[in-house]
């Protein structure tokens, strides 16, 4: 692989670190699979399995990952912090995906 190509992983730490080691300097991607996962964990965060509002949620949080990236769910964080949360931790998200 050339300094052009890309890794793509699941963002444990091991992959990651491995393909540095590999490849040095090339470009690591999430793919888009564990990311749209970690999007609807997100949203279990603060509606409940199986509820209307969870499956609204995370459909809207996925469909602003697909358009716009990590811009998009900074928009979808915000948008769920003015939802009633049952719980938090949606920088973790965050944090994930950037």
């Amino acid at each position: 692989m050339g300094r052009d190509d890309h890794d793509f992983g699941g963002r444990a730490a091991w992959i990651w670190n491995r393909a540095e080691e590999q490849f040095p300097g090339s470009p690591q991607v999430l793919d888009v699979f564990h990311a749209l996962k970690h999007v609807n964990d997100g949203a279990k965060l603060f509606f409940e399995e199986g509820t209307p509002d969870l499956e609204t949620h995370a459909d809207r949080g996925r469909e602003l990952l697909l358009a716009d990236g990590y811009a998009g769910i900074e928009t979808w964080v915000g948008d769920m912090f003015q939802a009633e949360p049952k719980g938090g931790g949606l920088g973790g998200l965050l944090n994930y995906l950037k």
